[in-house]
């Protein structure tokens, strides 16, 4: 039973070491979200730097300058959003009247609206309306004798006096405690900001120091792979964010250009909405879509504004998603669709809504990790979107399973792609080969051999 007790105690082991790392990033997330939104940003603006450096800048003037620069720039995109958001607040009054016309025609269509069921709407509308204007006139009759004269109304140029409420004590300490609340509200994203923006700055100034304090601790004896594996990393983060941001910035002005043409209000806004929104994976752009559709819905009494928005984003994201992204980055994401939604899953219930941003950037760099350190060889098997198997190991896997139709499925797309002599020397025979040797070491049993 020693094997039996060695195998709990290391399962047991495990189990303990995951509960803790969750643990950690559940209750740290305070500090680690600001530092992996710091890591992205650093990756994003390291390319400027390099730019400044090479131009003869200095480097902690070329770092300053960078996140100056995008610090204010991002504050401009938040002051602007916040203007198209306060003019859209004024002006949603004036959209109801439309929207509830298309919610009663939408409701009526929904529950058959027919020639007996519009007839029998007339007729209860009709016996309303009769029961209305009695009881009003009744009421009427009965409110005249009991009307007191009312004040008189005050003069024009009369002076208008604050009332003494408004300068109770009570009404101070309700504007106090909104003022308290606003700045709770505030207080923490602020916090967060302030506190990515200084990793940022920190990440991108000692970018060398702390690169080789990382080596350091990967061991020096193995350098060779610790390096390689930090700029695999690097280069593909940095091409991943650069591209996907190019990628949705271009169909964030796409939208937002299509939607002033068609005559949506505050096309700009929601162009911004579609670019940011579209770093959430998969339901991104959906949720994008809503404010705009519900606007379009109401700006006009027809459905000419509401389809064309409609055919925007149901043609747009398609297409952004399945032609222009797979061309454009290729496997630069390394990740395979299941992997994807795994880390969707963990990192949406482990940090919030953040974790959908973030959950891709960081699976991507475990499965990096994976291929360079054999303790963590098994993430980058499970969550890579590399094959797991050769070409002669899944033929040697359907014929054990005996899938026949998949083998002749894969032999026909070899031969498909080259010809029968080279599918035959480089994946039947390897594969009878694997079969010959499990056949030699007595792995195979008779129900096996029989196949």
């Amino acid at each position: 039973m020693p094997m039996l007790a060695d195998s709990v105690k290391n399962l047991a082991s495990y189990l303990i070491v995951a509960a803790i790392l969750v643990a950690a990033l559940h209750y740290g997330q305070d500090i680690l979200v600001p530092m992996a939104l710091a890591v992205i940003l650093a990756f994003l603006l390291a390319p400027i730097v390099r730019a400044l450096r090479r131009a003869s800048i200095p480097h902690s003037a070329a770092v300053t300058l960078t996140l100056v620069t995008a610090v204010t720039i991002a504050g401009a995109g938040v002051y602007t959003f916040s203007t198209q958001m306060l003019t859209l607040a004024d002006n949603l009054d004036s959209y109801r009247y439309n929207l509830m016309n298309k919610v009663r025609w939408a409701t009526r269509q929904s529950s058959g609206d027919n020639v007996l069921t519009r007839a029998s709407e007339a007729v209860e509308k009709l016996q309303k309306d009769v029961m209305e204007e009695i009881g009003g006139k009744a009421a009427a009759g009965k409110d005249a004798a009991n009307v007191s004269p009312s004040p008189p109304e005050p003069l024009a140029d009369q002076p208008v006096t604050a009332s003494p409420e408004q300068h109770s004590p009570a009404a101070r300490g309700e504007k106090l405690q909104s003022l308290k609340d606003f700045a709770a509200a505030i207080a923490a994203p602020a916090g967060k900001t302030a506190l990515t923006v200084l990793f940022a700055f920190f990440l991108l100034l000692q970018h060398s120091d702390l690169r080789d304090r990382v080596i350091r601790i990967a061991g020096t004896d193995n350098m060779s792979s610790a390096t390689a594996a930090m700029a695999e990393a690097g280069t593909r983060l940095s091409t991943l964010f650069l591209t996907q941001a190019a990628l949705n910035a271009s169909f964030g002005i796409l939208v937002g250009v299509a939607l002033w043409l068609i005559g949506v209000p505050n096309a700009a806004l929601w162009g911004v909405v579609a670019a940011i929104m579209r770093f959430v994976p998969f339901i991104g752009s959906f949720l994008a879509a809503v404010p705009p559709l519900l606007l379009a819905a109401g700006v006009e009494p027809g459905w000419s504004m509401f389809l064309a928005t409609l055919a925007l984003f149901a043609l747009g994201e398609p297409f952004m998603g399945h032609i222009v992204e797979p061309l454009v980055l290729g496997k630069t994401a390394g990740l395979s669709p299941f992997a994807i939604v795994l880390a969707l899953s963990v990192w949406t219930i482990l940090w919030g809504p953040i974790g959908l941003i973030l959950a891709v950037p960081i699976t991507l760099s475990v499965v990096v990790l994976g291929r360079y350190v054999p303790g963590l060889e098994f993430l980058s098997v499970l969550l890579g979107d590399e094959p797991a198997l050769t070409p002669q190991q899944r033929l040697y896997n359907r014929l054990l399973s005996k899938d026949a139709s998949a083998a002749i499925g894969q032999i026909e797309e070899a031969n498909a792609q080259s010809s029968i002599a080279k599918t035959s020397d480089e994946i039947v025979l390897p594969a009878l080969q694997l079969a010959s040797a499990d056949y030699d070491l007595d792995r195979l049993d008779d129900k096996q051999l029989s196949s």
